[in-house]
């Protein structure tokens, strides 16, 4: 310490004097007389200082769990270590890997109380590692160790149902791989179809032999069960131009066959849903597929109104845009400027716009420093425009979902080409396996090739083509004469994109609008179905309905954006070209279709639409096959 000498001179009265100083004072001198000379030696007290070290080691060199791995091998995480004084935190620092030493430097050894200090060191919880904290000497009160020890969880087996010997649980430690064990259980009328983190399926699956590094808790893997005879069915999310996937698919099993199952089409981050967003299917016996499209160009909304689109400076806002006007120090408005994108699918027609302000009057204060102080009130103004569209009744840009793109007729300037309602040939071949599969989707090249099948020779002759303008149709395509033809004949179009789309689905709306241009339309009773009012098919689909050719379901709805199966197309067909047949009519040489039965709703009229055949009509007005015949040749 340093040592400050000084002199002063003073009275000395006989009695003891009082000195009053925060330092430390040693009193040294001689009395003479009444007077002292007294030197006075002010030691300066230092204030005692001390470094916590703290020193990190994960145990065993153990490497850190899965989601720490990198290429480069395993990494460390960051630990936060914390100082305490007396229970009271007073420091804190992040130790990055590789470094495994800090040091607290210069805290006081001493309260104010002169008492010492006790320093406590903590850690914060690191996942799936147990901490151990400790001073190594007894002496070393300011030497802190630190150490982390990978932790143990368990691997349960449940029967979820079944019956067997429970497996032991497997030990394995946080990060480590764990093999998935084979099945030791069985269940009476189901079969065993993999493991899942969910007892109801819904988490992740496992097949036996499978493996997964061990998460920071104990898990346990349920048994799944199919039952003998059930289907499952696939849900898949693909990109609509591309047809390739963006997510996984859904697999959903032990579904009974007949059974009708809706999906819903999921939010996926950077794309838009395609509508229809709800599709259900019957389930067959097998290929049972949902599929939903997504896009990630933006999808006009299906409604009368839109919204606009507003360019604000950097940024952008769908909507009703509000926006304030800034009051600069001398009370200006400061301009603002509007960018407005004017967009629109094709089958719109723009009609008009709104535009009115709401002003009200608001408090404004002004930091001085910024200019004139302003007095009173200024106004806010609030700024609303609405932009309307017609949907044209011409029926848009082939729009593959239905909801907002419209049909894929366009409304001709002349009576579109007749179709051939007297000879019955079939005009659904099945597929090379040589199933017919009535309960699938039907695609959009699947109706073409069916409509340019039952087009007459005569306007198939005027308006065949091999050409069309989709990128994604080439001259090869099994489908491509039909779509061209079609296309040529302003039957059918394409997206606004330029595409086809040839393998997406087609839905009970679009298919219902197809048939009805083919004939005028009936609009004299209105429509039974409850969820078609203000549907963009609502017209057509009434139309069909009053002419008997479309049936809705037992809930009084028609589900107009649900994909039609094939079954329900043929029905719909049929019912245009008035064809049908008893079942007891039917020819016995005819062609029978593996995937269906005599007991099936749509069996007459699968038949009907899949054997090329002469027909009387009995009195009765049943018809009567009376021979087949070879199917026809299309050119």
């Amino acid at each position: 310490p340093e040592v400050y000498t000084i002199s002063d001179t003073f009275e000395y009265q006989n009695y003891v004097n009082v000195y009053k100083d925060d330092d430390v004072h040693n009193l040294n001198g001689d009395y003479l007389s009444n007077k002292a000379i007294v030197k006075i030696n002010l030691t300066d007290t230092v204030e005692e200082t001390i470094d916590i070290v703290v020193e990190k080691t994960w145990y065993d060199n153990e490497p850190v769990a899965y989601r720490l791995f990198n290429d480069e091998g395993p990494v460390y995480p960051d630990i936060t270590i914390r100082l305490w004084a007396d229970g009271v935190e007073v420091a804190s620092t992040v130790l990055k890997h590789p470094d495994t030493v800090y040091v607290f430097e210069n805290y006081p050894m001493y309260n104010d109380d002169d008492k010492e200090i006790e320093y406590t060191v903590t850690e914060d919880e690191v996942e799936g590692y147990s901490t151990y904290i400790e001073r190594p000497y007894a002496d070393a009160a300011y030497y802190v160790y630190i150490y982390n020890t990978l932790q143990s969880y368990n691997v349960y087996y449940d029967p979820n149902g079944g019956e067997g010997d429970i497996p032991e649980p497997q030990t394995e430690k946080y990060g480590r791989d764990v093999t998935v064990l084979s099945n030791p259980f069985t269940r009476e009328g189901y079969e065993f179809s993999g493991w899942n983190t969910e007892e109801d399926g819904s988490g992740t699956d496992y097949e036996p032999g499978n493996t997964f590094q061990m998460p920071a808790h104990d898990v346990t893997l349920y048994a799944q069960w199919a039952k003998i005879g059930s289907v499952s069915y696939t849900v898949y999310y693909l990109d609509s131009e591309t047809h390739e996937e963006i997510r996984e698919p859904k697999v959903v099993s032990n579904q009974v066959p007949g059974d009708t199952v809706t999906e819903d089409a999921i939010d996926i981050p950077g794309y838009v849903k395609v509508p229809p967003t709800t599709k259900s299917i019957v389930l067959g016996e097998d290929d049972n597929e949902i599929k939903f499209y997504y896009t990630k160009q933006e999808v006009i909304e299906d409604a009368d109104y839109h919204e606009v689109v507003w360019k604000y400076e950097t940024g952008y806002n769908t909507g009703v845009y509000t926006n304030r006007y800034k009051l600069s120090g001398e009370g200006e408005p400061e301009p603002i400027q509007y960018y407005i994108e004017l967009h629109y699918d094709s089958g719109y027609t723009f009609k008009r716009y709104n535009t009115w302000t709401v002003d009200e009057e608001v408090e404004v204060i002004v930091d001085a420093t910024s200019g004139s102080a302003i007095t009173g009130t200024a106004i806010e103004t609030t700024t609303f425009i609405e932009l309307f569209y017609d949907r044209d009744r011409t029926g848009g840009g082939g729009g593959g979902g239905g909801g907002g793109g419209g049909t894929i007729i366009e409304e001709p300037e002349v009576p579109l080409a007749e179709l051939e309602k007297l000879d019955h040939f079939a005009y659904i071949i099945g597929y090379p396996e040589g199933d017919i599969r009535p309960l699938n989707n039907i695609t959009r090249e699947e109706v073409a090739m069916i409509f340019y099948r039952l087009l007459t020779d005569e306007s198939r002759d005027a308006f065949l083509s091999d050409v069309n303008p989709f990128p994604d149709v080439e001259g090869d395509r099994w489908s491509n004469r039909a779509i061209s033809t079609l296309f040529n004949a302003g039957i059918i179009s394409g997206y606004p994109d330029g595409t086809f789309r040839p393998s997406a689905p087609i839905s009970r709306a679009e298919f219902a609008t197809i048939a009805a241009k083919f004939d005028n339309l009936d609009l004299g009773m209105p429509s039974e179905f409850t969820d078609i009012v203000g549907h963009w098919a609502e017209e057509y689909i009434t139309s069909a309905e009053n002419k008997g050719w479309v049936n809705g379901y037992p809930d009084m709805t028609f589900k107009p954006d649900q994909d039609i199966t094939r079954a329900e197309s043929m029905t719909l067909i049929n019912n245009v070209l008035e064809r049908a047949v008893p079942k007891e009519n039917i020819h016995p040489d005819a062609m029978f279709w593996p995937d269906i039965s005599e007991d099936d709703w749509y069996f007459e009229i699968v038949m009907e639409a899949t054997n090329s055949h002469d027909y009387t009509i009995e009195e009765d007005g049943d018809e009567l096959w009376i021979g087949l015949k070879p199917n026809k040749v299309w050119p």
